[in-house]
């Protein structure tokens, strides 16, 4: 099982994790901080990221992504991950237009991969990957 602490960032609380995505080559980028969002249905990073590992944006899937104030168009690709040693395999939508501070690690793979507890009293967040 995995064990976070919320993270404070100008006195709020937020439920982020390191995750290191790893380029097609094998090689991996530093740990990205992302936001584990349990209202978000598919993880959502800046397609600057994508660049970094190596994608050609434009040849993944093509989706349009709605949120509660505005849409934006993204592209899903494969990628493999590690989150605090647990690696797996998430379709993450990358885009231009992505304007949040954060990356997004949404349900889509990573929840159904996981049981994700949120603890708000304690500030925690507890991760454990599904045995297949």
């Amino acid at each position: 099982m995995i064990e976070r602490s919320y993270t404070r960032i100008n006195n709020v609380s937020f439920p982020l994790v390191p995750v290191t995505l790893t380029k097609s080559d094998g090689n991996t980028l530093p740990p990205i901080l992302a936001l584990v969002d349990s209202g978000a249905i598919i993880s959502l990073f800046h397609a600057d990221i994508a660049q970094l590992l190596g994608l050609d944006l434009t040849t993944g899937d093509k989706i349009p992504l709605t949120g509660i104030k505005d849409s934006l168009e993204a592209y899903v690709h494969l990628v493999q991950c590690q989150i605090d040693g647990y690696t797996c395999s998430l379709r993450i939508a990358f885009s231009a237009e992505l304007t949040t501070d954060f990356q997004v690690l949404g349900r889509l793979d990573f929840f159904e991969k996981c049981k994700v507890l949120f603890d708000e009293a304690n500030q925690k967040l507890y991760i454990t990957p599904h045995v297949t």
